[in-house]
């Protein structure tokens, strides 16, 4: 993280903010995006480009309690250091915008596009409208879904998009690109749109019914080796009310081929939790991993579900995981999740996947102690284990914010790096913070059971291992570029290894830790921090 204004400038907004406290400028090292007087911000969304350009979407009112009815994409090309106004719109009369979403996709130049879902309402007419574009690093902007129907003052009441861009399917012409909406009417319904040709052809679903009521949605695609399935899986996760008025109801989850819209043998919808009353606010990750290997997720998928749960006194943030929806019909039933650590009030939980180190990241907000956690579930770890903490507060404040904050994680693919955003105090804030490595073995052979701990690692680094027999090799230790750092040559013993690896003099960064010989051919990746 790094400072971005200066005591004087400092200053000077907290002197042009007098209708704000104070201590909303308390944040250290924290990104207040394009600060602004007149400006009232919520429902922060951050997606990242291919190259690190970062988009940076909110929604906004001109006065505190004044109707919400403007929109704007802030973009970064330095990595968060400065945003400048991408692009943006309004609404007058008597419309209010009520959710919206961005997602980058793309992988290089030619395929680039972020595309922006959001959703209006004309609280006169009670027409409810719903837009989604695909834009060009230029600004260019198509409407690819326009929809509007007449019904109810709740509207197209939330958002989710999705794409497999990072880690694209096998028939993915350029990337799959998928957006979910709760449609709030006489029957609330889970609607989807999807194709797998950037957006040229979208197919819509419809996903469920009822006569109860829909608040939240999430999908997340995933994707994997064509061994398994050409296709992949796009996941829709939804909670149910019986009165709209509950603060808490029923979580399922339903699987579709992003290509098309269509249904795969296991498809669900699947009940995830153990009743139909105490679950909320659900957020759905699926492995993006086609590169081969031995972590779950290779020859499956890794799909979790993250829910903030009612426990009577507070809300704690658990998750369902199952490594299998492909080759057998998935259980949400067996592994549960720890996801918020300590106690307190957590809430909105929400995560990607990390394509660079096989990560699940995740960050939610405790209301009890105003902090933003950032955690890591790795793709090596057992389905079962508790997601690791890897920074106990981001957030660079102590105060409650009067909104809710609702956080939202990305991957800098670029920078190796993720990025967060969220609301505070009527503010847009943006932070980053390191990726983190998992144990994953890129290649194994003629070893077991190989540990390398603790990672992140700071002074020295232990690689512990059980060999078939005796035999010279050698560790070597290099950067992302090559270079190596360190390499030394050892005996191993037919058995159990143990072997401590001194790393005082490595800099902090990403690096690639490979052990080499005869019959031993294994890689790591591992994070030196300082």
């Amino acid at each position: 993280m790094r400072k971005h204004f200066t005591i004087l400038i400092t200053a000077c907004f907290c002197l042009i903010l007098s209708g704000f406290s104070l201590k909303c400028f308390a944040y250290g090292d924290d990104v207040i995006v394009d600060p602004n007087a007149s400006r009232f911000y919520s429902n922060a969304r951050v997606s990242v480009a291919y190259d690190g350009t970062i988009y940076y979407a909110r929604i906004f009112s001109l006065s505190k309690y004044g109707p919400v009815q403007n929109w704007e994409i802030q973009r970064s090309t330095n990595g968060g250091v400065s945003f400048e106004i991408f692009m943006g719109g309004g609404l007058s009369g008597s419309s209010k915008c009520v959710a919206i979403d961005i997602v980058a996709a793309g992988n290089n130049v030619t395929d680039f596009r972020l595309f922006f879902a959001r959703s209006y309402i004309d609280t006169t007419s009670k027409d409810n409208t719903l837009y989604m574009s695909k834009i060009t690093a230029a600004g260019g902007s198509t409407v690819i879904v326009s929809e509007t129907y007449n019904y109810t003052a709740r509207g197209w009441s939330s958002l989710s998009l999705a794409t497999d861009g990072r880690e694209k399917n096998k028939y993915s012409d350029p990337y799959s690109i998928s957006l979910a909406a709760v449609k709030a009417a006489g029957y609330d319904s889970i609607i989807v749109w999807t194709d797998n040709v950037g957006g040229t052809n979208l197919k819509r679903v419809g996903v469920a019914k009822t006569a109860y009521f829909y608040k939240n949605v999430s999908i997340a695609t995933g994707s994997t080796s064509p061994m398994t399935s050409s296709w992949g899986r796009l996941g829709i996760a939804w909670d149910t009310y019986n009165d709209i008025s509950d603060t808490y109801g029923s979580i399922h989850l339903k699987f579709l081929y992003p290509d098309n819209g269509t249904s795969p043998v296991f498809t669900g919808p699947y009940l995830i939790g153990n009743d139909t009353l105490s679950y909320r606010n659900p957020c759905v990750i699926i492995s993006q991993d086609t590169a081969g290997g031995t972590a779950p997720g290779d020859a499956d998928m890794r799909v979790m579900v993250m829910y903030e749960y009612n426990n009577i006194t507070n809300s704690v943030i658990d998750a369902r995981v199952c490594d299998s929806i492909i080759a057998k019909a998935p259980d949400f039933s067996i592994n549960t999740v720890t996801v918020a650590i300590g106690a307190g009030d957590n809430q909105y939980p929400h995560g990607v996947f990390d394509p660079v180190w096989d990560n699940f990241l995740i960050t939610y907000y405790n209301t009890t102690a105003n902090t933003l956690s950032y955690s890591i579930k790795s793709l090596a770890s057992a389905p079962g284990e508790a997601a690791g903490l890897i920074k106990a507060n981001y957030r660079d404040a102590s105060t409650a914010s009067p909104v809710p904050i609702c956080p939202r994680v990305d991957i800098d693919v670029a920078q190796i790096q993720g990025v967060f955003g969220w609301n505070d105090n009527y503010l847009s804030m943006f932070d980053t913070e390191l990726s983190t490595v998992s144990i994953k073995e890129a290649t194994v052979t003629g070893i077991e059971n190989l540990k390398m701990f603790p990672n992140p690692a700071n002074s020295s680094v232990n690689i512990k291992f059980t060999a078939n027999e005796s035999q010279q090799f050698n560790i070597t230790i290099s950067d992302l570029t090559g270079r190596v750092f360190y390499n030394q040559s050892a005996t191993v013993v037919g058995g159990e290894n143990n072997f401590s690896v001194d790393l005082n003099h490595i800099s902090a960064g990403n690096y690639i830790v490979s052990l080499r010989g005869e019959s031993i051919n294994s890689n790591l990746k591992l994070i030196v921090t300082k």
